[in-house]
């Protein structure tokens, strides 16, 4: 019986709902083209009356812990989606885990699976705590934050580095996020009392994750040292490694709202305007023609593929100008704006056009205009 016991690497009892909400969130760290076997593993670890799940690219880490019943220490790393997927799919409310080498045995009422893992020792190793700059935050005032910027960073597969990120700025008691891929952007200011200043430009992956997990709690902690950014809201800590570039100088894509003439907009007919013009845009371009004439705003955009269309709607304006936008960038900054009315402000052709919400005080997004057709 004694050398049975020794040769058991690991033995604990857990809640399986509970295990398959950390699983559910520790997986999606995983990375779908792992560059090394391990990392697409989960680290399992059980000590000290509690079960700690593990994952990384290793860019961007999770560590989420529960309480377990563990009746012998020990730690294993097993196939990430594969142990997923079969934990979500017990039915027993307690499952039994126990590790003889690197098989990881699970017991769920008359159910008996073997599982091949890893040794823990080819696990990267993950910081659970950080002692640098550490500030208190509401859960719901930074995931909105987070919400309403990132829409606007670039995707992987067409931004460059910095800009597939968001900015993280703190000075003078002022929060500013903002979010660009270069064609439109999105900056929300809040005033913060935090004394310290930050700067830290946070990767779209981890951003994504942070949003998720900020509905964990009412409360989070943020903690900045060496590079990496550290998240920690309830049982879950997200660390991730901070972009080493500096972020695009953003302010240069605001105009001076003095040369702007704001227009007042209804948010909802113009969404459904945007909506049925997107229709006929192009491929390659996804550009629209707005026209602004004898108080109406007229939308219009053509394309060999799909035909033409043109929609129009009234809007308090005098101001005559033609100018271009991706209807798309238009929508999704709509989509952020909470006001029934929004505001416009245009000045050229060639200038970037300003959304704002009056609603939302501190929020507000910038769309680069796009060639007109008579300049093909």
């Amino acid at each position: 019986m004694s050398s049975t016991l020794e040769a058991i690497g690991m033995k604990c009892i857990v809640n399986r709902s509970q295990l398959v909400s950390l699983i559910s969130v520790a997986q999606r760290i995983v990375p779908a083209k792992a560059i090394l076997p391990i990392l697409s593993n989960v680290l399992i670890e059980a000590g000290d009356g509690m079960i700690t799940l593990s994952a990384t690219d290793l860019n961007v880490s999770l560590q989420a812990s529960m309480p377990a019943q563990v009746e012998i220490a020990g730690a294993i790393t097993l196939p990430a989606r594969r142990f997923f997927q079969l934990i979500r799919e017990l039915s027993t409310p307690m499952i039994e885990i126990t590790v003889e080498g690197n098989i990881a045995q699970i017991r769920a009422g008359s159910s008996h699976f073997k599982v091949n893992g890893i040794d823990k020792g080819e696990f990267p190793p993950i910081p659970s705590q950080m002692t640098g700059l550490t500030v208190d935050v509401k859960s719901d005032d930074l995931r909105e934050m987070l919400i309403r910027t990132s829409f606007a960073a670039a995707r992987e597969e067409v931004g460059k580095p910095a800009c597939v990120s968001v900015l993280m700025k703190i000075e003078k008691k002022v929060a500013t996020f903002v979010a660009t891929d270069g064609k439109r952007l999105a900056r929300f200011q809040k005033s913060i009392e935090i004394d310290q200043d930050i700067t830290a430009v946070v990767p779209l992956k981890a951003v994504q994750e942070m949003i998720d997990l900020l509905s964990f709690d009412e409360t989070a902690t943020l903690s900045f040292l060496d590079g990496k950014i550290l998240l920690k809201v309830g049982p879950v800590c997200l660390i991730a490694k901070l972009i080493g570039l500096p972020y695009p100088d953003y302010a240069r894509a605001f105009v001076d709202q003095n040369e702007l003439t704001m227009i007042n907009i209804h948010k909802e007919e113009w969404v459904a305007l945007l909506r049925q013009i997107a229709l006929f845009t192009s491929e390659t371009s996804h550009s629209a023609r707005f026209t602004f004439k004898d108080g109406v705003m007229r939308l219009r955009a053509q394309s060999p593929e799909y035909g033409e269309g043109e929609v129009e709607m009234a809007v308090d304006v005098a101001k005559e100008l033609d100018i271009a936008f991706n209807p798309h960038y238009v929508m999704e900054a709509l989509k952020h704006c909470k006001g029934d009315v929004v505001r416009l402000g245009i000045c050229h052709p060639y200038m970037p056009g300003l959304i704002l919400d009056p609603a939302s005080v501190g929020v507000d997004f910038v769309v680069m205009p796009m060639r007109l057709k008579e300049d093909d």
